[in-house]
């Protein structure tokens, strides 16, 4: 598919330039999936109402993944970043609604804070956010749920292990920051 728009009524719209699959042998199942030059404006949702649940849970099976050259600013009523990346690249994404193992991976991206309007600027700092490297790691089952985080930016590096067994959360951070790299506007820190 070439020139996907979505559009939503709160003012989202998204430009897809081009989308291309290769669906396996049943319908829950996609081999490669390919999305290029992604441009558009987010705006999350303010409706906390749930959505409904479906009563049979989601299987999908996602062989590969790439998301290439995305350019999108993501806006509330407080803060506008504008995110960018040219390659995310999310391998084996297995998902039956209870299971989850698979990887997400971007090797160069960047958040940029946008002003909101003349007068204000966005959000507490006023820089773009290098970021070498960012990997996510996600392991679930029915006992065990594990994230993990793994980033280099200029703003230092940044290290997260979140564990759920059994109902009993457990989180190793580790963080090495670059102070000399961090804009952030002394009036916001708490």
């Amino acid at each position: 598919l070439n020139d996907v728009t979505l559009t939503q009524a709160n003012g989202t719209h998204l430009h897809f330039g081009h989308v291309a699959a290769d669906l396996g042998s049943s319908i829950s199942r996609v081999e490669r999936l390919i999305i290029d030059t992604v441009e558009g404006v987010v705006i999350p949702s303010l409706d906390a109402t749930p959505a409904a649940s479906s009563t049979e849970p989601i299987s999908l099976v996602l062989d590969t993944v790439s998301i290439l050259n995305v350019h999108i600013e993501v806006r509330s009523n407080h803060a506008a970043v504008l995110v960018e990346w040219e390659h995310l690249n999310l391998p084996a994404f297995p998902w039956d609604g209870s299971r989850l193992n698979g990887a997400l991976y971007i090797p160069n991206a960047s958040a940029t804070p946008l002003p909101l309007n003349d007068t204000l600027w966005s959000g507490a700092w006023s820089a773009p956010m290098s970021i070498a490297e960012l990997e996510i790691r996600m392991e679930s089952d029915d006992s065990l749920q594990v994230v993990t985080v793994q980033s280099t930016s200029n703003w230092g590096r940044l290290a997260i292990n979140w564990q759920e067994i059994t109902g009993e959360h457990t989180v190793a951070f580790d963080a090495t920051p670059d102070y000399q790299h961090w804009p952030v506007h002394r009036e916001h820190w708490l």
